[in-house]
Protein backbone atom coordinates (compact mmCIF):
# COMPACT_ATOMS: atom_id res chain seq x y z
CA UNK A 1 0.00 0.00 0.00
CA UNK A 2 1.35 3.38 -0.84
CA UNK A 3 -0.98 6.77 -0.55
CA UNK A 4 -3.80 4.68 0.57
CA UNK A 5 -3.53 2.29 -3.11
CA UNK A 6 -2.60 -1.10 -3.55
CA UNK A 7 -0.13 -1.18 -6.25
CA UNK A 8 0.31 -4.13 -6.45
CA UNK A 9 -3.11 -4.13 -7.82
CA UNK A 10 -2.46 -1.31 -10.97
CA UNK A 11 -2.57 -1.95 -14.32
CA UNK A 12 0.94 -1.19 -16.24
CA UNK A 13 -0.77 2.42 -17.23
CA UNK A 14 -2.04 3.27 -13.95
CA UNK A 15 1.57 2.11 -12.25
CA UNK A 16 3.51 4.59 -15.25
CA UNK A 17 0.94 7.66 -13.75
CA UNK A 18 2.14 6.73 -10.35
CA UNK A 19 5.80 6.25 -11.44
CA UNK A 20 6.43 9.85 -10.62
CA UNK A 21 5.59 9.69 -6.90
CA UNK A 22 7.84 6.89 -6.28
CA UNK A 23 11.63 6.55 -7.02
CA UNK A 24 14.69 4.65 -6.00
CA UNK A 25 17.81 5.21 -5.16
CA UNK A 26 20.33 2.17 -6.22
CA UNK A 27 23.18 1.91 -3.64
CA UNK A 28 25.88 0.87 -6.65
CA UNK A 29 24.85 3.84 -8.53
CA UNK A 30 27.61 2.75 -11.26
CA UNK A 31 25.31 -0.16 -12.14
CA UNK A 32 22.31 2.39 -12.82
CA UNK A 33 24.41 5.10 -14.21
CA UNK A 34 24.95 5.37 -18.11
CA UNK A 35 28.43 6.26 -18.63
CA UNK A 36 27.86 7.96 -22.11
CA UNK A 37 25.44 10.57 -20.49
CA UNK A 38 26.09 13.61 -19.04
CA UNK A 39 25.46 14.32 -15.48
CA UNK A 40 22.85 17.13 -16.29
CA UNK A 41 21.39 14.24 -18.94
CA UNK A 42 21.31 11.85 -16.47
CA UNK A 43 19.19 14.05 -13.70
CA UNK A 44 16.95 15.61 -16.65
CA UNK A 45 16.03 12.15 -17.57
CA UNK A 46 12.91 12.15 -15.18
CA UNK A 47 11.83 15.53 -15.91
CA UNK A 48 11.81 14.62 -19.40
CA UNK A 49 9.83 11.78 -19.02
CA UNK A 50 7.27 13.02 -16.16
CA UNK A 51 7.57 16.61 -16.41
CA UNK A 52 7.56 17.22 -20.04
CA UNK A 53 6.18 20.76 -19.40
CA UNK A 54 9.04 21.84 -18.03
CA UNK A 55 10.73 23.18 -20.78
CA UNK A 56 13.48 26.23 -20.15
CA UNK A 57 13.41 25.79 -16.71
CA UNK A 58 14.60 21.99 -16.80
CA UNK A 59 18.12 23.52 -16.88
CA UNK A 60 17.57 25.47 -13.70
CA UNK A 61 15.94 22.29 -11.92
CA UNK A 62 18.75 20.32 -12.79
CA UNK A 63 21.21 22.95 -11.33
CA UNK A 64 19.38 23.34 -8.21
CA UNK A 65 18.96 19.43 -7.54
CA UNK A 66 22.57 18.63 -8.22
CA UNK A 67 23.66 21.92 -5.61
CA UNK A 68 20.90 20.41 -3.21
CA UNK A 69 22.86 16.98 -2.75
CA UNK A 70 26.04 18.69 -2.46
CA UNK A 71 27.28 17.19 -5.91
CA UNK A 72 31.30 17.19 -6.29
CA UNK A 73 33.80 15.48 -8.98
CA UNK A 74 32.24 12.85 -10.15
CA UNK A 75 30.50 11.43 -7.08
CA UNK A 76 27.91 9.34 -8.66
CA UNK A 77 25.91 7.90 -5.26
CA UNK A 78 24.68 12.14 -5.46
CA UNK A 79 23.74 12.07 -9.16
CA UNK A 80 20.95 8.99 -8.51
CA UNK A 81 19.80 11.00 -5.80
CA UNK A 82 19.35 14.35 -7.55
CA UNK A 83 18.01 12.13 -10.19
CA UNK A 84 15.38 10.27 -8.21
CA UNK A 85 14.30 13.91 -6.39
CA UNK A 86 14.29 15.41 -9.89
CA UNK A 87 10.32 14.89 -9.71
CA UNK A 88 9.69 15.89 -6.50
CA UNK A 89 8.69 12.08 -5.62
CA UNK A 90 6.33 10.89 -2.24
CA UNK A 91 8.55 7.98 -1.38
CA UNK A 92 12.44 7.19 -1.84
CA UNK A 93 13.49 4.13 -1.77
CA UNK A 94 17.17 3.16 -0.91
CA UNK A 95 18.31 -0.10 -2.67
CA UNK A 96 21.24 -2.26 -2.41
CA UNK A 97 22.07 -5.82 -3.20
CA UNK A 98 24.64 -6.53 -0.41
CA UNK A 99 23.03 -9.22 1.37
CA UNK A 100 26.04 -9.91 2.99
Amino acid sequence: MFDGIDILSLTRSELRHRRKDIQIIFQDPFASLDPRMTVGRIVAEGLEIHRPGVGKAKGARVAELLESVGLSGSDAQRIGIARALAVDPKLLVAYTTDHG
